[in-house]
Formats: C-alpha cells, structure tokens, sequence
C-alpha cells in the first residue's frame, strides 16, 4: 500500500495543524516553495522525520504532521468526550481487521 494512503492528506494535515494539534507523528508533509527560472513551484513530499529534509535552494518551506490511523486514535483518546467512543471503535476494527487476516490466511492455506 502507498504511503500516502496509510497517513492524512496534506490538506487534513494543513486544517489540524490549524486547529493547533499537537505537530508530534511518525511522517511529516513538507510542502515546499521554490522559485526556479523566475517560475514559483510548491511541491510537497513525505518525510520519515523531519530531521530527513534536506534544504536545497528553497525559499520557503512549511511541515504539517501527517498522522497514521493509530496516531490519530491517540489523539482522539486525549479528549474525554470522545475517549469512551474511540476507545470501542478501536476495539471494532482490531476485531475487524484480525477477522479479515484470518479469512485471508485460511483461504492461503487450501
């Protein structure tokens, strides 16, 4: 599965950041502003850390925490009212999602 489908998308990331979440996650977006032969050019790129970007030439460049589905999960548990709803979600899909590996791995073994 691509990266980009396992985190938040850059413009859910750009909104929480907003909302001043917490900028604490395993991936980062990068969104990067340059200006190459007089044209401006915003790229944006996923980082393992942020500590991993390396700055060429740029003229400007901001970081957005790009969360997995447990780091949200997490964060959700942080707030009371929806810490008892998140916590039996969290339950459902484990169930769900070990239900499924069993269904794949019996129908590998026949």
């Amino acid at each position: 599965m691509k990266l980009t489908k396992q985190v938040i998308s850059l413009e859910l990331a750009k909104r929480l950041k907003e909302l001043r979440v917490k900028q604490e996650s395993l991936w980062y977006w990068c969104e990067q502003f340059m200006t190459i032969q007089g044209k401006k050019i915003v790229t944006s790129k996923l980082y393992r850390f942020r500590d991993d970007f390396i700055i060429h030439k740029l003229d400007r460049y901001e970081w957005y925490s790009a969360f997995t589905v447990s780091e949200l999960v997490l964060l959700l548990l942080e707030y009371p009212d929806e810490g008892t709803r998140m916590h039996k979600l969290h339950e459902i899909y484990a169930d769900y999602l070990a239900r499924e590996l069993i269904v794949y791995k019996s129908q590998k073994e026949k």
